[in-house]
């Protein structure tokens, strides 16, 4: 059988543990219990036994004294085949026929050859004498014997007889047969088994009833959830599912599927803003392209107006291929599919190397360049990527800063990490534009004469610092200037 609701395989499981439980409960109690009661009755039947043997042997050595002292009587009397012994018996038996001895059991004494010498014959039923009582291994410990027996009533009686003899000589000189009815234990045995076989049931039903219950209370909430997530769609995006006032796993589920719609929804978001911002960048070299194109086909040109066209149309072609590769790298980096070559790096050379190669364009901009090394600094990190950044920072103050200005570049190390500042004096950065300048596509420093690209370096040197674990931040004070500053630990 299969059940392809939780709820439904929740019960069952759980219904079925349950009857597992208490079946073995319940068996385990009553046999216990039917144990317990046959073994109590074993302990009974010997010590009563035990007890009457010893009066009657109490009753047969008085009688004894007094037939020694008679003439003519032997001083050694022996229990074989004396009928005084068994005057005797049955002299005891009638003077303890109320003794406490003898109450709630019924009694037969037996000579050697098991031949009844007396009974108490309270149950109304016929003497037997197991034969298997003369059997050398029984003499010395009683028979036990569960028989069915009817009474003079015609009523069958369940009974237990304990057949104990008495030893002279290693020889049994007499039984004693004690014999209790087990009415009374086989009557509380059937009733404490009746209650077993109702209790189970009842219980079952009754777990059954408050397992659904129980189930409806705690999955209720999963109902709800189901139902919100169906309606959320990406018109619906804004949709969070109410999160139950409690503090098990469904609070926690519904926390995390919140998370998670959180991050879908910055996801959606971003996607739907990155295929604008694609657009819209695409649009304007290939507009230029289409337009260049139309021109210079509506009429015949010279050889030099298409070697004109074909420069520009390449130039706007080299810029759509840097753009898609520009696209490429940050999306790998977003899907954690760039492998970085991570090595020791010396920093102060590195950053060196990079602005000796952008020395050049800053003599021709008429721009003071300086960098200010510190002590040897090493980092773990991919010296191509890192040089990378730092070109894209150099390049972007340069860009920024007016002739006559002035570049920066600092290295700061402390205990813990090492940062390197790169400030200009350039115009600065609006303060409402500061927040996205490391956006995708963003484009700030509004009032610049450069030509500013795509605005995908800054997008770019982020990604890449974060994945050395580095922080990259920017601050601004318009018209004062700029200063970027990247962080990295010591083994970043």
């Amino acid at each position: 059988m299969t059940f392809r609701s939780i709820r439904h395989r929740i019960i069952f499981v759980y219904l079925v543990v349950l009857t597992l439980t208490f079946a073995t409960f319940g068996t385990i109690l009553y046999n216990s219990v039917k144990k317990r009661s046959f073994d109590d009755v074993n302990d009974l039947l010997l010590s009563k036994a035990q007890g009457i043997i010893d009066s009657i042997e109490a009753s047969w050595e008085a009688e004894k004294t007094s037939l020694t002292s008679l003439p003519l009587i032997k001083k050694n009397i022996s229990h074989f085949d004396n009928i005084n012994f068994e005057k005797v018996v049955g002299r005891w038996l009638r003077e303890k026929a109320n003794d406490p001895l003898l109450l709630s059991i019924d009694l037969n004494v037996y000579d050697a050859q098991g031949k009844i010498i007396t009974s108490t014959e309270k149950l109304q039923i016929e003497p037997v004498f197991p034969q298997e009582v003369l059997s050398p291994a029984q003499e010395n410990r009683g028979y036990y014997a569960d028989l069915v027996v009817n009474s003079s009533s015609g009523k069958s009686i369940k009974i237990r007889t304990l057949t104990l003899s008495f030893l002279e000589e290693n020889q049994p000189a007499y039984f004693v047969q004690v014999i209790y009815p087990l009415t009374q234990i086989l009557s509380f045995l059937g009733h404490l088994r009746l209650m077993l076989l109702i209790f189970l049931p009842s219980v079952l039903v009754l777990s059954f009833i408050i397992s659904i219950v129980l189930t409806r209370i705690t999955l209720n909430p999963i109902d709800e959830i189901i139902k919100t997530i169906h309606k959320i769609t990406a018109e619906n995006m804004k949709l969070r599912l109410t999160i139950p006032d409690t503090k098990d796993e469904v609070k926690k589920l519904a926390d995390t599927f919140n998370e998670m719609l959180d991050r879908l929804e910055k996801s959606f978001v971003t996607q739907q803003v990155f295929i604008e911002d694609l657009t819209h960048e695409l649009k304007t070299p290939l507009a230029i392209l289409k337009g260049e194109i139309e021109v210079t086909l509506k009429k015949i040109r010279s050889t030099e107006d298409y070697e004109d066209v074909l420069r520009s149309s390449l130039e706007e072609i080299n810029k759509l291929i840097k753009m898609c590769e520009s696209m490429l790298l940050l999306a790998r980096f977003e899907a954690k599919a760039v492998v970085l070559e991570k090595n020791p790096v010396e920093l102060n050379s590195l950053i060196q190397r990079v602005v000796n190669d952008i020395d050049i364009l800053a003599a021709q901009k008429n721009i003071r360049l300086v960098f200010e090394p510190a002590e040897p600094v090493t980092v773990i990190a991919d010296e191509a990527r890192l040089q990378q950044v730092f070109s894209n920072l150099l390049d972007n103050a340069l860009k920024y800063t007016p002739p006559g200005g002035s570049v920066s570049v600092k290295i700061i190390k402390d205990n813990s990490q090492v940062k390197v500042s790169i400030s200009d004096t350039g115009m600065g950065i609006n303060e409402k534009d500061l927040p996205h300048i490391f956006e995708r596509f963003y484009h700030g420093r509004s009032g610049s004469k450069e030509q500013v690209g795509f605005g995908l370096g800054l997008a770019i040197a982020k990604a890449i610092v974060e994945a050395h674990q580095g922080k990259i931040e920017a601050v601004s004070q318009p018209p004062k200037g700029s200063t970027f500053s990247v962080s990295f630990p010591h083994r970043a």
